[in-house]
């Protein structure tokens, strides 16, 4: 699988912010590939300065979504989570 463009990156708002200790926006960049399906991928600030990256395949021709999450400190660089779901 290529990605072939960037559909769409917007800032939207975190509805579960509070819930989540997370900001209230976060960036939202949708890429188109060779294989017509989209990726998605997330960036979000964590209240505790920690970035987080959501990384969405949607959907597989078995039906399946495919999701990443990492979670990074930005003082070091260390990956505090690094998880398939």
């Amino acid at each position: 699988m290529k990605i072939l463009e960037i559909e769409s990156c917007e800032i939207r708002q975190n509805p579960n912010h509070l819930l989540m200790g997370e900001g209230k926006d976060f960036a939202s960049i949708v890429f188109k590939t060779d294989e017509g399906n989209s990726l998605y991928i997330d960036l979000v600030n964590r209240n505790n300065g920690n970035l987080r990256i959501d990384i969405i395949l949607s959907p597989q021709p078995t039906g399946k979504t495919y999701t990443k999450y990492i979670e990074i400190n930005t003082e070091n660089g260390t990956i505090i989570k690094n998880e398939n779901r």
